[in-house]
C-alpha cells in the first residue's frame, strides 16, 4: 500500500482509486465511465459495489458542491 493511503481502511483506498480513475478527463471525454467502473470492480460482490457507490456519492457531495444555479 502506498504510504499516502496508510491511514485509510482498504475500502476507502479503493474508493479513492476508483474516484481518480472515473474522474479522468479521458474517461469522461470518451464516455468510458461505465466501462471503467465495471473493469475496476470486476469480481466484486454486489454488496461491495453498492458500498463503493455510497462512498463515491459522499466524495462527490464533498468534492463537487452544487453551483449557484443548482
Amino acid at each position: 500500500m502506498h504510504h499516502r493511503w496508510a491511514a485509510l481502511e482498504d475500502v476507502n483506498v479503493d474508493a479513492w482509486e476508483v474516484w481518480g480513475a472515473l474522474n479522468s478527463q479521458l474517461v469522461h471525454d470518451w464516455g468510458l465511465v461505465p466501462y471503467t467502473l465495471t473493469a475496476l470492480t470486476e469480481g466484486w460482490s454486489g454488496e461491495a459495489r453498492a458500498d463503493l457507490v455510497a462512498r463515491l456519492e459522499v466524495m462527490r457531495q464533498i468534492l463537487t458542491p452544487p453551483t449557484d444555479d443548482g
